[in-house]
């Protein structure tokens, strides 16, 4: 109980990785309502080890006079030494509880580094500076989720305030030629207000080409609510691949334009199957089965690890094949 009056609510996701983990250095913005600042987190890993730096701003007098008794009541048994010992793991104690994931977004784990992460209730990103737009988005959609219309399209795109350097803007796509493009679909939002509001922040939005965007994109999505009808509960991991230097940009924030975008589902309903989508930023009249990939080639295109937490040999078998005619209605 007293845990949870630890102030410090950076929402660090839980996953399993290793010392190749791509996510080697990630800051971290996913706070809870009214609290702090974010948060860098240091990650080597060997799986059950993390080293980590804090900065809080807000402790709440509780824990401040649970840690203070606690301190007096060893003070009177052991060592200075013991003292300082025992009062690091009580605080890494309360700093790992207070981390537990509000959400489920994170629960296969992290897809790759950003600069900022922030798990929302409708969806996680991971947001790249650089490119003023996220790496990845990922979300799980129910059955439930993907039928309950409950909040109409608002069209009331913003900032994201989350993003401590800044997203971008609508600025940036003022006049650009280019559609404010959805990661994560205000159609899959749908299911609160809450939800579909977030799904107009600038950090969800990648500079796509009208006709992909009105067009093949959409159909896509629509694909994919399709599948979460159909197989019950899905993982949707979606967004653009970046190059590692810009060559077509946008507005004041230099917004890249990204070649391709990609989209990796995973069916959570036995018998399980995973499979992915490459398509270039233009519009097509091609069936969307021509452009099923591997979630592999998904991630050699991007350099993203998908599913991390997901058992070994299971993904390793889940990633390198796909049956398009297992997935109803492609």
């Amino acid at each position: 109980t007293f845990a949870r009056n630890f102030n410090c609510g950076f929402g660090v996701p839980k996953r399993s990785a290793g010392t190749n983990s791509p996510l080697n250095r990630v800051r971290i913005s996913a706070r809870s309502p009214g609290l702090v600042s974010p948060v860098t987190i240091a990650h080597s890993l060997p799986e059950k080890a993390v080293i980590f730096s804090a900065t809080c701003l807000q402790w709440s007098t509780d824990v401040q006079k649970i840690r203070t008794d606690f301190r007096s009541r060893l003070k009177s048994t052991i060592s200075r030494q013991a003292e300082v010992t025992l009062s690091v793991v009580f605080f890494c104690f309360c700093w790992a509880v207070e981390q537990t994931p509000q959400y489920d977004n994170l629960s296969f784990g992290v897809p790759g580094r950003a600069d900022t992460i922030i798990d929302r209730p409708g969806y996680a990103l991971g947001y790249i500076e650089y490119h003023e737009q996220p790496a990845w988005v990922i979300y799980i959609m129910t059955q439930t989720e993907a039928t309950t219309k409950v909040a109409k399209r608002t069209n009331k795109f913003r900032s994201d305030p989350e993003i401590p350097t800044g997203s971008a803007t609508a600025a940036d796509y003022r006049r650009s030629g280019y559609d404010r493009g959805h990661l994560a679909p205000a159609a899959d939002m749908a299911f609160s207000g809450r939800t579909m509001a977030d799904s107009f922040f600038f950090s969800n939005m990648s500079p796509q080409k009208p006709a992909f965007n009105r067009g093949i994109w959409k159909d896509l999505e629509a694909l994919v609510r399709s599948f979460a009808i159909t197989e019950r509960k899905i993982v949707v991991v979606t967004g653009p691949i970046l190059p590692k230097e810009k060559t077509i940009t946008i507005g004041p924030n230099q917004v890249t334009v990204p070649t391709h975008y990609y989209k990796v589902i995973f069916d959570l309903t036995p018998p399980r199957k995973m499979i992915g989508f490459i398509l270039p930023n233009e519009g097509s009249d091609e069936p969307l089965a021509t452009f099923a990939a591997t979630v592999d080639a998904v991630e050699k295109a991007t350099g993203l690890n998908f599913f991390s937490r997901v058992p070994k040999e299971e993904q390793e078998r889940l990633e390198r094949t796909i049956s398009v005619k297992a997935w109803k209605g492609l």
